[in-house]
């Protein structure tokens, strides 16, 4: 199964300069194109961007608006669609401070382009201690409640209708929904009856992911970002509440969810 393949990822001005083992690891994989989308101030320290010379081989593009960690697909879809690629192109979010398996790309040509791919992800369960918890997954093909960027989430373009964009707008209206992508990505994908898959072969899995040093230092979004949000679990607790007061939570409950609200 043949498609256009486009990987794209964004980062911050600090750590720009540090993944260029991630970028390697694409780029041995010779996607169709490869896109690093980051906007003109990193909002979270009103840093502008230096451009390393390492990323010459990658196509960069500057947005006016800083989308937090979505920056990595919210413009992608603009840019895709204004330039008139087809609803078939595929698309792989990443993060910035991962070393990707040699075959993931290659992987994922071969699956169903009408389902959400990802090497790593959760399902909710029930609350403890006033949280959420999160049950990891590691089955090949079993649905998903939420792809985790981190491990490559594989899209198609088609799958992004005229209400995406007025979907990230009101998401966006709230900074814990702001910083919580992988959460109201997956969420959209529920309101469009997407399934997401897990993606979990010898040749592709979550346990191929090698984290980059830089991945865990203080400024990572899963550590806190500088201690200015909250660490994931609360921050999904949190944002599914607010997803719900605002009449946009489309995720499809299990019997596990009737306890967590």
């Amino acid at each position: 199964m043949s498609s256009f393949f486009v990987v794209t990822f964004t980062t911050s001005p600090k750590r720009i300069h540090k993944c260029k083992p991630m970028i390697d690891s694409i780029l041995l994989q010779k996607p169709d194109l490869f896109l690093l989308q980051i906007p003109f101030i990193f909002s979270r320290t009103n840093e502008t961007y230096t451009i390393p010379d390492f990323c010459k081989d990658i196509k960069i593009i500057t947005t006016d608006r800083d989308y937090g960690p979505g920056t990595k697909l919210i413009p992608t879809i603009k840019y895709l669609k204004e330039n008139g690629y087809p609803p078939e192109t595929r698309i792989v979010y990443c993060d910035d401070d991962i070393f990707y398996p040699p075959k993931m790309l290659e992987e994922l040509r071969k699956t169903n382009p009408n389902i959400v791919w990802a090497s790593s992800g959760f399902d909710f369960r029930t609350k403890i201690y006033g949280q959420i918890n999160l049950s990891i997954i590691r089955i090949h093909s079993k649905k998903i409640f939420v792809g985790e960027g981190f491990g490559g989430v594989c899209v198609s373009l088609g799958m992004f209708g005229p209400d995406f964009e007025m979907y990230i707008a009101t998401c966006l209206q709230e900074n814990t929904l702001r910083t919580s992508d992988d959460i109201i990505f997956s969420n959209y994908f529920a309101k469009k009856n997407i399934s997401i898959c897990l993606y979990n072969t010898p040749n592709y899995n979550s346990f191929m992911l090698r984290i980059l040093d830089y991945g865990n230092e203080i400024d990572a979004l899963h550590l806190g970002a500088d201690h200015t949000i909250d660490l994931n679990t609360k921050r999904y607790t949190e944002s599914l509440k607010i997803l719900q007061r605002m009449g946009i939570y489309y995720f499809k409950d299990k019997k596990e969810m009737s306890m967590i609200f």
